[in-house]
């Protein structure tokens, strides 16, 4: 495991594994808490998920992957808590994502990277949970 995020009686998990529970899941997991068993939930990334952070909606992932919820993504993506769906945010990451928190409306996330689309940001950034803004945060 290289990640783990909690929400709701639900355990995220993101690594390097193709398996969890005897049950194929290709890098990124979801366990019902006390149960330990997995869940429906399975996104499918095609590489390493390093980085979980979870809302009462969406699952945000990072990693080394370029595709994952049935989309092309690079290292950065929004899940549908219920489907595990990519969302249609799509924020555009040059490089590796490889930690994040989400925390009072920010989604925060460090990593390899050096722009966001066209905007300079190296190695750390910060998006609007409300609308996936990139925001002018930029230490």
């Amino acid at each position: 495991m290289r990640a783990i995020a909690r929400e709701g009686g639900q355990i995220y998990v993101g690594g390097v594994f193709t398996t969890i529970g005897g049950v194929t899941r290709n890098h990124v997991a979801c366990l019902n808490e006390g149960v330990n068993t997995p869940t429906a939930w399975d996104p499918g990334a095609n590489d390493l998920v390093d980085a979980l952070a979870v809302t009462p909606t969406l699952v945000y992932a990072g990693g080394t992957f370029t595709g994952i919820g049935g989309k092309s993504r690079k290292y950065l993506a929004a899940l549908d808590r219920g489907t595990g769906v990519c969302d249609e945010w799509d924020p555009q990451v040059s490089d590796w994502v490889q930690a994040m928190i989400a925390r009072d409306g920010v989604l925060y996330v460090g990593g390899s990277f050096k722009m966001i689309g066209i905007e300079d940001r190296s190695f750390i950034a910060a998006f609007s949970l409300q609308d996936g803004s990139l925001t002018n945060w930029n230490p």
